[in-house]
């Protein structure tokens, strides 16, 4: 009996283990097809409430008009898409809106780096737009590419940012020695019409920084091109935020040019061109690359600003549809009008199309957008912006002239022209 029972009790155990092992068996093989399931059919998580872009511009120090402008575009932009939802982002089948973070680096090398890092530390911020002026936009470059994160900017025109293979940087600055070369072109244009005799005579002068060096290819190049045409007699560089241009005018006085051309920042141009007149000099043509007919020169220069021509890459007074369309959308999201330097507004426009494009909030797959993004009816002459080989956009510079009473016309290209151009200078 005591056999038997312990056989039953034996049995009754190994018919429980067996169970058990089924069971658990069971268990195993429906947890493997639940992994199974959900590494083939990978569902999105919760979308977020937000895209985080980032920004470091100089909203204070030196560049500070500048940077206010940038920071208006990118408002603008930003409010564009939001008002109409956001950004559609296929991964979650809705449209999120763009949160800009913005950070002021006081035009201060050292803190635009320290908040770049700020920025791409930050795991939720999908990709940054920077920053001016070109140095510490080369700086503001390193730092994107080091941390691996998109970076659209519009401040950095220099060839030598994009040379240098960067995989994460772009830019929507057409490069400074395209607007040299435009100049030359108007020029020519000029000289064809007998407005004046040729060769014209050049006096160049530029930024020590790679900005101005640019700008001197563009120049020379375009000599180059036509050399019954012209002839540069100086060829000055100079440093950045100087109190006295004396020698170089002294030199400029020397050379008995018909035409100065400068490439300059906005407070060089003003402290340049008010020593300038005080000296009496007279040329032909005038012209400081991208500054020219500004408010604040005009401000600060009075009449002494009539008739400087300069090469931009947008003109606030552009008739364009998009370019009108822009300008109302600024005055409506700033309560400020667009100055010259709001065509940072494209590099908004590409970063975002790109996000949109990717379909994810994935930097990796942002980058990638960005290497075929492209967009068109822009407020830019030509219309279209996308990125060659080394990441930066090519197009056409508009040349535009200011006139009495804060008159400001494209004069060139004609595709664009909104007036004719004063050439000479009339002297007075």
């Amino acid at each position: 009996m005591i056999n038997l029972g312990c056989k039953k009790a034996t049995m009754a155990t190994l018919v429980t283990v067996l169970s058990i092992i089924l069971v658990l068996s069971g268990c195993s093989s429906a947890s493997n097809t639940s992994n199974t399931n959900s590494n083939v059919n990978v569902t999105a998580g919760e979308a977020p409430t937000e895209i985080i872009v980032g920004t470091v511009l100089p909203l204070t120090g030196k560049e500070a008009k500048t940077g206010r402008q940038y920071e208006g575009a990118f408002v603008t932009a930003t409010e564009e898409i939001n008002e109409n939802g956001g950004l559609y982002i296929k991964e979650y089948d809705k449209k999120i809106p763009i949160k800009l973070v913005k950070y002021d680096d006081e035009t201060d090398p050292q803190l635009t780096v320290e908040l770049m890092e700020k920025l791409c530390n930050q795991k939720d911020v999908v990709a940054i737009l920077g920053g001016f002026p070109t140095n510490l936009v080369s700086l503001q470059a390193n730092t994107a590419e080091k941390y691996k994160i998109p970076y659209v900017n519009s401040g950095g025109a220099g060839r030598d940012i994009y040379a240098r293979g960067y995989k994460y940087v772009f830019g929507t600055a057409s490069p400074v020695d395209l607007m040299g070369a435009t100049v030359i072109d108007f020029i020519k244009s000029q000289i064809d019409k007998g407005v004046v005799d040729k060769p014209v005579k050049i006096a160049l002068a530029y930024e020590d920084t790679a900005h101005g060096l640019d700008y001197a290819v563009g120049i020379k190049a375009g000599v180059e091109k036509y050399p019954d045409d012209f002839v540069i007699v100086l060829d000055e560089k100079f440093e950045l935020y100087s109190a006295s241009y004396s020698s170089l005018l002294n030199r400029l006085k020397a050379a008995k040019a018909d035409a100065f051309l400068v490439d300059a920042h906005l407070e060089d141009y003003i402290t340049m061109h008010r020593q300038y007149t005080e000296m009496g000099l007279y040329h032909s043509f005038v012209s400081y690359g991208a500054r020219g007919p500004q408010p604040d020169a005009i401000k600060a220069l009075g009449d002494a600003a009539n008739y400087i021509f300069a090469g931009v890459w947008w003109e606030p007074t552009s008739t364009k549809p998009a370019s009108q369309n822009y300008y109302n959308n600024y005055k409506k999201f700033n309560n400020s009008e667009p100055g010259m330097n709001s065509y940072s507004y494209i590099a908004a426009q590409a970063l975002y199309k790109a996000i949109e494009d990717a379909g994810v909030l994935d930097r990796e797959k942002v980058r990638e957008a960005l290497e075929n993004v492209k967009v068109t009816d822009t407020i830019i002459a030509g219309g279209e912006v996308s990125f060659n080989k080394n990441h930066q956009a090519e197009y056409p510079f508009t040349i535009v002239q200011g006139k009495p009473n804060g008159v400001v016309d494209i004069i060139w290209p004609e595709s664009e022209k909104t007036g004719e151009p004063v050439a000479p200078i009339p002297k007075k």
